[in-house]
């Protein structure tokens, strides 16, 4: 009966932990101030294998709530518990046949209402279903539960894309500076100021079936298979504007000892005004099958003994890879100014000319794919007995066999200047007009965001530019092959 989307947002109503969100919903958990990656994630008391090729850190976010009967948390150590969680030990529970005998059903479906999405559906399902059964004289149990859940939800956001350090060497004394750095000052320096609009299409499966078998009182075997699959895709356009940066004018302030700007304006250095379609996409699946026997051969012994095979894996789900963007120009940029006095940064910039969609070329490109794989095989063995009933032991014995592998692909065209990019007016009819205005509204500063820019869909945008790059090289509208890797050759693709 949790409440909560998943697990996560179901784990922080205990207290000392918190959790970590990501497009909203809870992903991971912090115990007692030690993140994902500190604290130890079972399932029935085995070892989970992560789909993140990077760490040890368990993404709540594969498992949905309905399917779970309880979930344990130890904030200390326990010698009947897993070892590894320096934060915690997490140990889910999943619904069995012989804990509840008889006939069981349940169904629910509901309506998840996101308002946050710019183009996606407002109303999405979820759908999620349990049915049990015990035979026999309640000694043969079979449970099967599964669920689905799709959500669609959006996010506009503002950033600042890097920070550079340097000293306030670089830093000219020109007399259009409000207290500026000295020459031993360390500086941070903004580097690009980035508005994005984000969609995301999350869609979550899960499964599992538990067979139980009781020949005695005293012996119970049990076998389980869990599936989780988590479909997310997620497309974006944004709009930039990078700085060179050398510091031409600011007012400034020291913080710590490193000064920064509150207004940051250059003039000149930087000709072109960015933009970027994104398209990303990937699949993470879970598979576990476990065996359990537990035996009583006496009213003080308690014996167990576990084995699993379980594996996770993250892959890409698009013809375009897990993560790719393709960029955008127009120049004539003639003065960019970041004022970060308010609650958003404010950036302003102006051009030589109205913008115009025949102003816009192709630029830069990235496509990359992730790929990974961990598998674990555990086999543990358990036992309790009691000497008396002030003197209880436990004790027990367990191998783990962790497989973990990981790889990554690039393909990058950094045509991000003018050189080799598209001619003026191949991308007319593809870009639609876009504005800033009232989007962040609700923020201190948004309301002088008022930046316009133009958006396009990703693939539309690629197949455009394979065909500028199939024309002639004396055809105006050619777009040179600045790259020819990914395994469509035309750099526009990703490699396998």
């Amino acid at each position: 009966d949790f409440p909560d989307t998943n697990l996560a947002e179901a784990l922080q109503r205990i207290t000392g932990v918190a959790i970590d969100r990501q497009r909203g919903e809870g992903s991971t958990v912090t115990v007692r101030g030690f993140g994902a990656d500190f604290n130890l994630i079972t399932l029935n008391g085995r070892q989970m294998p992560t789909h993140g090729g990077l760490g040890r850190s368990f993404d709540f976010g594969d498992l949905a709530s309905e399917g779970i009967a309880g979930v344990e948390v130890y904030k200390t150590g326990e010698a009947s518990a897993p070892t590894g969680g320096i934060g915690a030990s997490i140990n889910v529970l999943t619904s069995k046949p012989l804990d509840n005998p008889g006939l069981k059903a349940t169904l629910s479906a509901k309506g998840v209402k996101d308002q946050s999405s710019f183009t996606g559906d407002e109303w999405t399902p979820e759908i999620a279903f349990l049915v049990s059964q015990t035979f026999l004289d309640d000694t043969v149990g079979i449970a099967i539960t599964g669920s689905f859940q799709e959500r669609q939800s959006g996010q506009a956001s503002g950033s600042n894309g890097n920070w550079l350090e340097r000293d306030g060497i670089g830093i000219p004394d020109n007399g259009q500076h409000v207290n500026p750095p000295s020459d031993t000052d360390i500086v941070g320096l903004p580097q690009q100021q980035v508005y994005s609009l984000d969609e995301w299409d999350r869609k979550r499966t899960n499964g599992q079936l538990t067979l139980q078998w009781m020949p005695l009182e005293t012996l119970t075997a049990t076998l389980d298979y869990t599936f989780a699959e988590l479909d997310l895709r997620h497309t974006a356009n944004n709009v930039s504007a990078w700085f060179s940066p050398n510091g031409q004018s600011g007012n400034w302030v020291n913080e710590n000892g490193v000064v920064s700007p509150l207004v940051y304006t250059e003039t000149n250095n930087q000709p072109d005004f960015a933009m970027a379609a994104f398209e990303d996409a990937s699949i993470n699946e879970r598979n576990s099958l476990g065996l359990n026997i537990t035996w009583d051969p006496t009213d003080r012994l308690s014996l167990a003994l576990d084995y699993h095979d379980s594996d996770a894996t993250r892959n890409p789900n698009s013809r375009f890879g897990s993560s790719a963007q393709v960029g955008m120009s127009i120049f004539g940029r003639t003065l960019t100014s970041v004022d970060y006095r308010t609650e958003l940064p404010v950036l302003t910039v102006e051009m030589a000319e109205p913008i115009s969609p025949d102003d816009v070329v192709i630029s830069g490109s990235v496509f990359d794919n992730y790929w990974a794989d961990m598998s674990i095989e555990q086999l543990q063995f358990d036992g309790n007995f009691e000497f008396s009933d002030q003197i209880n032991v436990d004790f027990g014995a367990a191998q783990t066999l962790v497989d973990n592998y990981s790889a990554a692909s690039n393909v990058q065209r950094n045509t991000w200047g003018q050189n080799q990019t598209s001619a003026f007016g191949s991308l007319e009819d593809l870009v639609v007009p876009a504005s800033l205005t009232g989007v962040f509204s609700e923020l201190a500063g948004g309301d002088q965001i008022n930046l316009n820019f133009f958006t396009v869909d990703m693939a539309d945008l690629v197949r455009r530019a394979e065909f500028l790059q199939s024309l002639p090289e004396s055809d105006p509208m050619y777009l040179a092959q600045a790259s020819s890797g990914g395994d469509c050759g035309t750099g526009f693709c990703p490699s396998s």
